[in-house]
């Protein structure tokens, strides 16, 4: 829960740990991203991984970044987890952060994007805004024609 910060306040004092404060912070996460634990003393190892990637989530996202790199963020979790994670990465777009949310399943893709970027094989091949979106135009893309270049 604090692997970035722990070396700082409030967790250690005076090169002593605080366990109050760091069981304080994981009550927290547990509560607000609807961890599944018996308590939040159980290690993250033995939780299960659509658990994990919330603390994850939850320990990334309460510090309030300006900027957040989202990778595959819901791979692997079941449709309650997911859109779950849609909705918190939704209110740190609202709240203004920049969101650069990379996936390679387009109807999420187009469900959480204001605009659309394709890269293949390092190149950026095209962007369009969500709402001029056409999937088979963006599908063309990941596949990697661009419009008049050669396949």
């Amino acid at each position: 829960v604090v692997l970035k910060t722990f070396a700082g306040q409030p967790y250690t004092q005076k090169g002593f740990t605080q366990w109050d404060a760091i069981f304080q912070e994981a009550d927290m996460l547990v509560e607000q991203y609807d961890v599944k634990t018996p308590h939040s003393g159980v290690r993250m190892s033995s939780l299960s991984g659509g658990n994990q990637q919330k603390v994850v989530v939850g320990r990334e996202l309460s510090r309030e970044p300006d900027l957040i790199i989202a990778s595959q963020p819901t791979r692997g979790l079941d449709l309650g987890a997911v859109e779950f994670v849609h909705n918190k990465l939704l209110r740190e777009r609202n709240r203004g952060a920049a969101v650069l949310f990379i996936s390679t399943e387009l109807p999420e893709v187009l469900a959480l994007s204001d605009r659309i970027v394709v890269m293949f094989k390092g190149d950026f091949l095209g962007e369009v805004d969500t709402e001029d979106a056409d999937v088979n135009y963006i599908g063309e893309l990941m596949l990697g024609h661009k419009e008049g270049a050669p396949v």
